[in-house]
């Protein structure tokens, strides 16, 4: 007896002298991120998912897809993860997980013809018509509460804009830096911000149930990025001129129980 007790005590104490690296999934992961980010979005995600695994003895191969996409192959179990996305993925896919600490936030704003204040955020917009991007969901969410006046949805951001050029909504909400980039593409100059903007929202790591082993190794190694000031480093190279508003996010938890 006191040798089979010998026999475990030792195996237990081997395995944890394991390297973290050894116990990771064999073979890169296969990550996905939507194609259509602002691009400084895009570049501090995958730098830091990127360094994050690295470290973790996980290595990654990440690819931009259109969102619907990426999704389904996601649920279909053909990627194993998706990246900056937010929190509603995970909450209306059971067999997803993601991390708890945010890869980066994302700011959704409003916009008009003209510069507008709307101190009082999405229920400023309550007697306007309200266009947005058909599949963002928290835009969609938020004007299922507010209940505006008339909601407008486009197929791509070059229509969501010209949804305000040809008059069939007076303002449009979507992800501050995209709906800039867009009105430059299509040379729009009579795009203006609101302010303050409507939300920050978290974006997180998304990963197939399977992988939930990797979470909390993320979660904490994120917090060590953000401890040791690396993750900062990393924001201010892709990000020089962030300045998240001091606004509070209504999470996608929240909506669901309103």
């Amino acid at each position: 007896m006191l040798r089979v007790m010998r026999t475990v005590i030792h195996g237990f104490v081997l395995f944890l002298l394991i390297p973290t690296a050894s116990i990771a999934e064999p073979g890169p992961l296969r990550l996905a991120i939507m194609d259509d980010l602002p691009p400084s979005i895009s570049a501090v995600a995958v730098e830091v998912t990127t360094l994050m695994f690295n470290n973790i003895g996980q290595p990654v191969r990440i690819v931009a897809l259109p969102a619907d996409r990426a999704l389904f192959l996601l649920t279909k179990g053909e990627l194993d993860g998706d990246i900056a996305r937010t929190e509603l993925v995970s909450m209306e896919h059971q067999e997803l997980i993601r991390t708890r600490e945010p890869l980066v936030d994302i700011v959704f704003s409003a916009f008009g013809r003209q510069p507008r204040y709307v101190p009082a955020g999405w229920q400023d917009l309550k007697s306007l018509r309200v266009g947005y991007r058909r599949g963002t969901r928290l835009p969609q969410l938020m004007l299922q509460q507010i209940e505006p006046a008339e909601q407008v949805s486009a197929p791509t951001l070059s229509a969501l804009l010209q949804l305000i050029a040809r008059d069939r909504a007076d303002v449009i909400v979507g992800v501050r830096g995209l709906i800039q980039e867009q009105a430059r593409k299509d040379g729009n100059s009579e795009i203006s911000e609101w302010t303050p903007p409507l939300a920050v929202v978290p974006l997180y790591t998304i990963l197939r149930r399977e992988l939930r082993p990797l979470i909390p190794r993320l979660d904490a190694e994120m917090a060590r990025l953000k401890q040791a000031g690396i993750l900062e480093d990393i924001m201010h190279k892709h990000l020089p001129n962030l300045q998240l508003p001091d606004i509070r996010c209504v999470t996608c938890a929240e909506l669901e129980t309103r």
